[in-house]
């Protein structure tokens, strides 16, 4: 299972509760991957991006808020109870009491 941001830019979860999750509020679960940009002003129609650009709505240049801009750099990987995953492949699908 995963979640389209633009092309070439997947974000991997692991069932289809977790892609809704996403969906619905991209700016909460992308802030715990490691690198992900949403629009500061169109947060809520953003779906985000997991590279710097600007956001399709409204052309302003979306915000870091990703693990990375909290830490200063990306090498944390995102938990599984916390949100979605970036990732190459699928995660195994797991739900710690989620």
């Amino acid at each position: 299972m995963y979640v389209d941001l633009a092309p070439h830019q997947r974000v991997y979860v692991c069932c289809k509760k977790c892609v809704g999750k996403f969906q619905k509020n991209p700016a909460k679960y992308g802030a715990n991957l490691d690198s992900f940009y949403i629009c500061p002003m169109k947060q809520d129609k953003d779906i985000g991006a997991l590279k710097a650009s600007d956001c399709p709505k409204c052309g302003m240049h979306r915000k870091q808020i990703g693990k990375a801009a909290a830490a200063g750099d990306s090498k944390h990987a995102p938990k599984h109870d916390e949100a979605p995953h970036e990732s190459e492949s699928p995660h195994p699908a797991h739900h710690g009491g989620a």
